[in-house]
């Protein structure tokens, strides 16, 4: 493999990870909100201006961290 190539991968990498963090934050910001507020999780979404198309996601991803919440 090139350098080049291996510079693109690990770019792709990195962005995906960086991604996934913001994703991960954003759904703790929702959990915070319900919870604090008392919020129910379209409440929440629309208060954190998530598109609608997105919605899904962030209820699964919601989901799997109030199952396995950070210790």
């Amino acid at each position: 493999m090139r350098l080049r190539e291996k510079e693109v991968k690990i770019c792709n990498y990195s962005d995906f990870v960086w991604n996934r963090g913001q994703r991960e934050g954003k759904a703790e910001d929702l959990i915070n909100l319900m919870e604090n507020f008392k919020l129910n999780i379209e409440e929440a979404l629309k208060g954190l201006s998530i598109p609608e198309a997105e919605w899904d996601d962030y209820r699964d991803l919601v989901a799997q961290l109030e199952a396995h919440p950070a210790q």
